[in-house]
């Protein structure tokens, strides 16, 4: 029951992962997946024999998590990385996510319970996920407050548009603008003919170059 919870919040967040992208950015849905983890392992710490119930509905969280954080770091590698290494980039996504991630997880918490129980693994590590959204938090407006782009917002260099100037958002329509709002990997940095001093697409330079 609690995958099918998931889901149920998953796949609205992933038909509409362009539109949220464009509408908050990288780093917003970053912060609100930690913010929805954090909720969801503090609660888990609250449930007990009477209130187990409630379990089913925060799975919820654990849909908005994965479906947040997952649709931002596959665009992110989507506009950081050249037309070359794409499928690279996102098998060592997957990697870094279900291989190592979940195999160290499972040793470090495995070793904790031992020593100090499942509460307070679950306490503890909703702790160190609201401490992380605060330092993402306080890291973004610090490059904010200095003209700089936060630490997930596309480069400027990707697709450089002529109204984004001083501290703008540079969301998914700034740094790489989705072609379709209703698919994930739809955001392209390189978009085809663009208008003269517009947008200089970083993977399109050969083609202004030779016009030139």
């Amino acid at each position: 029951y609690t995958v099918g919870v998931t889901v149920l919040i998953e796949i609205p967040i992933f038909q509409c992962g362009g539109a949220i992208l464009r509408c908050i950015g990288h780093d917003a849905m970053v912060l609100g997946g930690l913010l929805a983890y954090a909720v969801r392992v503090f609660c888990y710490t609250r449930l007990t024999a009477r209130t187990v119930g409630w379990l089913l509905a925060l799975e919820l969280l654990h849909g908005v998590t994965f479906g947040l954080v997952w649709t931002a770091g596959v665009d992110k590698i989507k506009c950081e990385m050249p037309d070359r290494w794409q499928t690279t980039a996102q098998m060592l996504l997957a990697t870094c996510m279900s291989g190592i991630g979940t195999i160290a997880g499972s040793a470090i918490a495995g070793v904790y319970i031992d020593r100090y129980g499942q509460r307070a693994l679950y306490l503890h590590t909703s702790y160190v996920a609201a401490v992380l959204l605060l330092l993402h938090a306080l890291a973004s407006v610090g490059l904010r407050a200095c003209g700089r782009r936060a630490l997930l917002s596309p480069p400027r260099a990707a697709c450089e548009l002529a109204e984004t100037e001083g501290l703008q958002p540079l969301t998914a329509s700034a740094g790489c603008t989705s072609t379709n709002t209703n698919t994930v990997l739809g955001s392209e940095c390189a978009q085809p003919a663009p208008p003269a001093g517009k947008c200089v697409a970083r993977d399109g330079a050969k083609s202004g170059q030779s016009d030139q």
